[in-house]
Parts: C-alpha cells; structure tokens; sequence
C-alpha cells in the first residue's frame, strides 16, 4: 500500500509540472531623446497588451513636439506590441511672445489675412516678386504711403503698425500672427497660414498692432505655410524589409519587378488600406504576402521611371494638405551610370493616413553635384 502511494503522489507530481504554462514573453523598451531634452519610460520590458507610459521633458527654451518609433503613442502612453519598441523624443525651439499682439478690429479692411486691396506695394513689384514684404509703420504720414481711400484710425502714439504682405500662387487662410524680440531693437514677426495652392498669383495681407517700438527698431517677417502635415514612414519589420527587398528594391535596374507593375511604364503611387487591396496590386508571382496592421497603418507602394541603372530612392514623406496627401520622394542620381529606362520602386508603411488616393511629387539628388 505505502509503495502504490508514492507512486500515486509521484504520478501528481509529474503531471503538475507536465501542465505548467509557458511565461509570457517580454519586449524591450528603448527611449531616446534628440538632444534637446530627456526621455524616459516607466517600463524598460513589457508583455504584448500592456500599456507603457512615457515621458518627455524639454531643456530650457524648447518644447516637446512628438514620439516617433514603430508604434503609435496616444497622448503619453501606447500598448505593448508583440516586438521590440524604439522611441524618440522629438522636440523644437520655443517662440517666446513679447509684446501680446492686437488685431486691428476692422473687418472691413480685410485684416485677417486675405487680399487686401487698400494696400498697395511698397518697392519693385519684380524683386518682391514671392517674397514676404514687411513695413514697420509709426506715423499717420507713413501709413498713407500704404493705403488706398479710407483706412482705420490708429493711436500711433502708443502703438506700432505692422504691415506684412506676399504674392503667392495659393489661397491663405490666416491662422495667427506672433511677435518677438530677439536682440536689442531687434524683433520677428511669424504669419502662420493654412495654404492651398493653385495656379493664380494673389497678394495677401496680415496686419498687427503692438505697444510702440523703440525708435530705429527692425522687424523681421516670417511667413509660416501650416497647409500640410509631413508624415514619416515607420520602421519596417525584417518580414517586410525582406519582402520587399525581392519584390520592389529601391534601386533602379533593368530587371523589372514580377510582384508588382510588371511591364507597366507609367509613374504610380497606390495607397493600400486593407489586406484585400493589397492582394488585388500583387501580381500571381507573389504567392503569399506580409502581415501588416492595417487598422492602425497605411502602406504607399509605387514606382518613378528614370533613365539610368543604379537611382536609388534616398528619401520619402507623406505631407498631408486639407484635402489631399502628396508623397514627397527624393532620388539620387550615381555620379556613374548605365543609361536605360527603369523604374525606381517605392515602399512604405505609415500610421494611418486620412485618405484614399497619394499624388507624387519625385526630387533628383545627383551626387556629383
């Protein structure tokens, strides 16, 4: 009886150990920073599904602008993916405002940033041809050298003018206007505008009140276009890096591709948002694809045909407008090559981007410049 025992509790135990679950595996946390501040994360490993939280701190004089890396990071946290996270801290220069700027409360007289016509220009209209113009005004006497007609009442004796024009081929929305000092009697002025561009060539103006200037002062104006947002593709997995490696290399050759465009010769770029749109670009040869998120990403696939063996694609972005998406690809040219009509090919995965179709915009870095 006692040995049937201890083989009984033998057995169990056995058996125990027999159905012991695996551990969850864990993936590394990296955080960097550009330089401009610090980075840091409550969690160097974590397991798929966990959430991690991040935090940035700028240096003095700069602000916090985003984390990028190969996952998406909402607010100041992101769910752990079942890979390894590399994250960076990205920052920019902090404008500092001084004095606060008023707008001129004249509707009327189209101070908001669109085409004024009470103004006219100042100066040669063929060198200031695109340019952004700036008249720093502190008399009545000096205002009628602007103006047209009618024209608002300002109190010059306790307040500057600032005048800011540009001719441009695009619709302005006015966005806001900043002022700052940067030396002694030194000061900028940044106009920040929504763009969209067309093919008709307009003057636009933006006009501000500040408290009085010190005599001899000089302005600066900036023009700042916020009509797109650049986004960057993300890191590639080595089941996409491979993949595509074989499929669409990014240097030009006259082996044309068997996966995808075979024979096609014209310039494409294709936004693929699903796993089916994907399959319906592949050609036969391609018997199985890659796995790709494509809930949280979008992946841009195209070629740019060029007259050389041995372009490479150096560079690409997305820049989002209002109401399109635009890929940005840049090209270098060998110093040395064989002159033949190929295509370069383009590929990328990007966090989702809000539309269905890309237009291209193709740029040429030739290295013997």
């Amino acid at each position: 009886m006692k040995r049937l025992t201890f083989l009984f509790v033998a057995l169990s135990l056995f058996s125990c150990k027999k159905d012991d679950p695996k551990p969850e595996p864990e993936y590394a946390v990296v955080v960097s920073d550009d330089g401009h501040g610090t980075a840091s994360t409550n969690k160097t490993t974590a397991k798929a599904g966990e959430n991690v939280t991040l935090t940035a701190v700028a240096d003095e004089g700069y602000e916090f602008e985003r984390w990028t890396g190969n996952v998406t990071v909402e607010g100041n946290s992101f769910v752990m993916p079942s890979e390894d996270v590399a994250l960076r801290a990205e920052f920019v220069e902090s404008v500092v405002l001084w004095p606060e700027p008023v707008d001129i409360p004249f509707e009327e007289y189209s101070l908001d940033g669109t085409e004024a016509e009470w103004v006219v220009e100042y100066g040669d209209p063929d060198i200031n041809l695109y340019n952004g113009n700036l008249a720093v005004i502190n008399s009545e006497d000096e205002l009628q050298e602007f103006v047209l007609g009618e024209y608002p009442s300002v109190d010059f004796g306790t307040k500057t003018l600032l005048l800011a024009w540009a001719w441009t081929p695009a619709e302005l929305d006015f966005i806001d206007t900043a002022f700052e000092q940067i030396a002694d009697e030194k000061y900028r002025m940044t106009i920040t505008m929504h763009l969209t561009p067309n093919q008709y060539l307009g003057k636009y103006l933006s006009a501000i009140l500040i408290d009085k200037l010190p005599a001899n002062s000089t302005v600066k104006v900036d023009w700042a276009g916020e009509y797109m947002e650049t986004v960057r593709p993300v890191e590639a997995s080595e089941e996409l890096l491979a993949f595509f490696e074989q499929y669409l290399p990014p240097v030009s050759d006259i082996h044309l591709s068997r996966g995808f465009f075979y024979r096609d010769e014209e310039n494409k770029c294709l936004t693929i948002n699903s796993y089916e749109e994907f399959r319906s670009v592949a050609l036969p040869a391609v018997t199985e694809l890659p796995d790709i998120d494509f809930e949280n990403y979008t992946l841009i696939i195209g070629q740019v045909w060029v007259g050389g063996v041995g372009f490479h694609l150096s560079d690409q972005a997305i820049d989002v407008f209002p109401e399109y998406m635009e890929a940005d690809i840049t090209i270098e040219i060998p110093s040395d090559y064989y002159i033949a009509h190929c295509p370069v090919y383009i590929w990328g995965v990007y966090p989702k981007l809000p539309f269905e179709s890309t237009q291209m915009n193709t740029n040429y870095k030739n290295q013997r410049l």
